[in-house]
C-alpha cells in the first residue's frame, strides 16, 4: 500500500480502535473459535491470517488483549480504518464521514451535486477533506479541539451523527443521517487506492471549538443503538404535530438564516435533520429577522431566561413556522395558539400560509 497518505496513517496510536482486514490472496477459507467466539480466516498451509478489530466489546466494557501477529501483516493486509474514537482513554478525538453514504438521495447525488457540495465543504472551516479510497468520493473529517468525552463506540456514533447537523447549518444541505455512515471505519489504507489518487488531501481544516457541538448531541445515542429510528422528544403532542406535517426542502432564504445563526447566535441552537426542524430561540430570531431585513414582522415576549424556546419548520418561499416550547405559552400579541394548544406564528413571511 502506497505511504503517501501519512496524514491519515499518523492518527493511529495503540489507543484508537482500528479494523485491519486481511485479503483472500492465495489462501483458503477456513473457521475456528477464539474465546468462544467464531472467526474467519484464510491459510495457504503455512501460516494463516485473518482480519480483526481493536477493542472488542466496543458498545459496552471495552478490552483487548495483545497477541503475538503469527503471519506476515504486511504482505496480507487489505485495509486499514479508524473510527476517531480513543477506546483506552474513552474519548473522541475525531469523527469522519463518507461522502458518498451520507449524501444519499433515494436515487443518488448526480456528480453536479456532489461537486456543488464539495464546494461548499470547503467552505467550512473545520473541515478536513480527503479523497475516498479510490479517489472517487470523498472523505470528511472533523477533528476536536478538546477531546470529547464518549464511554463506547455508540456514544462515539452519536457524537458524530449530531455533528452532520452543523454541516446542514454550514451549507444549507439538509443531510440524511444514516447510523450505518456515522461513527464507523474510515479506511486510511487500502488496497484499491494503489494506483489512483486516493486519500488525498484536498483542504485541511482547523480544530473544532467545544462550543461547537450540539449540545443535544447525546439524544443521538439511542438511534444509533438503534433503539428509536429518530431522536426522541418524549412529548405525544410534539409527535402527532410532526407526522401532520408536510417535509419542506431548505430554499437560499432558508439557508441564509441557519448561516446567520452558525456566526451570529447569542444562544443555544441546532438543527434536527431526523425532524427537519430548526430549534432555537426567539431572541435571536429577532436580532435576525432585523439583521437580514427579512419580511413581515416578528416579536417575542420572551424574557430570555431559557437558552432555546422554540422550535421551527420550513415552509414556502423561505418563511417558517415557528412554535414555542410548551402548550398554551404566553407570548406578543402576534402570536396565536392553535387548538392543539401550540403558540404559533409565521417568520419570514408577510401573510400565514
Amino acid at each position: 500500500m502506497s505511504t503517501g497518505n501519512f496524514h491519515l496513517t499518523s492518527l493511529y496510536n495503540e489507543n484508537m480502535e482500528v479494523q485491519v482486514i486481511v485479503a483472500k490472496d492465495e489462501g483458503k477459507r477456513i473457521s475456528n473459535l477464539y474465546m468462544g467466539k467464531k472467526w474467519f480466516g484464510y491459510t495457504d498451509g503455512i501460516e494463516t491470517w485473518k482480519s480483526f478489530r481493536i477493542p472488542w466489546n466496543a458498545d459496552s466494557e471495552p478490552e483487548y488483549v495483545d497477541k503475538e501477529i503469527t503471519f506476515d501483516l504486511f504482505q496480507h493486509v487489505e485495509g486499514v480504518g479508524m473510527t476517531g474514537w480513543n477506546w483506552k482513554f474513552r474519548e473522541s478525538e475525531w469523527v469522519g464521514f463518507d461522502f458518498d453514504s451520507i449524501a444519499n438521495h433515494k436515487a443518488g447525488l448526480s456528480e453536479n451535486e456532489l461537486r456543488a457540495l464539495e464546494s461548499e465543504i470547503m467552505k467550512i472551516p473545520y473541515a478536513t477533506l480527503v479523497r475516498s479510497t479510490s479517489g472517487k468520493g470523498y472523505h470528511l473529517y472533523i477533528f476536536f479541539k478538546e477531546p470529547v468525552p464518549t464511554k463506547t463506540h455508540t456514544e462515539h456514533a452519536g457524537l458524530a451523527r449530531s455533528i452532520l447537523s452543523l454541516l446542514t447549518l454550514e451549507t444549507g444541505y439538509n443531510f440524511n443521517n444514516s447510523v450505518d455512515c456515522c461513527g464507523s471505519i474510515l479506511w486510511v489504507a487500502h488496497r484499491k487506492q494503489i494506483g489512483t489518487n486516493g486519500f488525498s488531501l484536498l483542504k485541511k481544516g482547523e480544530p473544532l471549538a467545544p462550543e461547537k457541538i450540539p449540545s443535544n448531541w447525546r439524544e443521538h445515542i439511542n438511534v444509533c443503538s438503534k433503539k428509536v429510528k429518530k431522536v426522541k422528544y418524549n412529548s405525544q403532542k410534539f409527535e402527532s404535530l410532526v407526522s401532520s406535517l408536510n417535509s419542506m426542502l431548505l430554499d437560499e432564504e432558508h439557508k441564509r438564516l441557519l448561516k446567520w445563526f452558525n456566526s451570529r447566535a447569542k444562544r443555544d441552537f441546532w438543527w434536527d435533520a431526523d425532524h427537519n426542524m430548526f430549534v432555537c430561540h426567539t431572541l435571536d430570531l429577532k436580532t435576525a429577522h432585523k439583521e437580514l431585513n427579512l419580511k413581515g414582522v416578528f416579536e417575542t415576549a420572551s424574557s430570555g431566561s431559557s437558552s432555546q424556546n422554540c422550535f421551527a419548520f420550513p415552509s414556502y418561499e423561505g418563511s417558517w413556522i415557528v412554535r414555542r416550547h410548551g402548550l398554551t405559552v404566553k407570548e406578543h400579541p402576534y402570536w396565536v395558539i392553535e387548538e392543539s394548544g401550540w403558540t404559533k406564528c409565521v417568520f419570514n413571511a408577510l401573510a400565514e400560509y
